[in-house]
């Protein structure tokens, strides 16, 4: 819910802070002109952290380095959506050019985007049967 994501952004930014990060919000109650501002930071990799509702995985949101999703109430999400953000892909061409600038061997050959780490959690009981 939009509550939730806001308690979890007001309770993360102290330590963001700490250490220099950025965070945005994006949740589905937000005006349009919000939604857009947050939509290019995200794209643009102007943020490090983002904390929202379904609103993540609606719309325009293009992320640029994807490195790790946590979904909270892990049954609300379907399969369709949960590879929906998988797909979105990691940081994986960069990390490899910015390995090979450090230690050039050989001509790189192009690497697939990777897939960011997904954490799936709840505290509600999920029936295996």
């Amino acid at each position: 819910t939009e509550i939730l994501a806001e308690q979890h952004a007001l309770s993360i930014q102290p330590y963001l802070d700490k250490i220099g990060r950025t965070l945005a919000r994006l949740t589905g109650d937000m005006k349009r002109k919000e939604k857009d501002e947050c939509y290019a930071a995200i794209a643009a990799h102007r943020v490090d952290f983002v904390i929202g509702t379904h609103a993540l995985i609606q719309g325009g949101v293009k992320f640029a380095r994807l490195g790790l999703v946590i979904v909270d109430e892990q049954h609300k999400f379907g399969v369709l959506q949960r590879a929906q953000l998988s797909k979105q892909g990691g940081g994986g061409a960069e990390s490899a050019s910015q390995l090979s600038a450090v230690a050039p061997a050989a001509p790189a050959a192009p690497v697939a985007p990777v897939a960011p780490d997904l954490l799936m959690m709840t505290a509600t009981p999920i029936p295996r049967t």
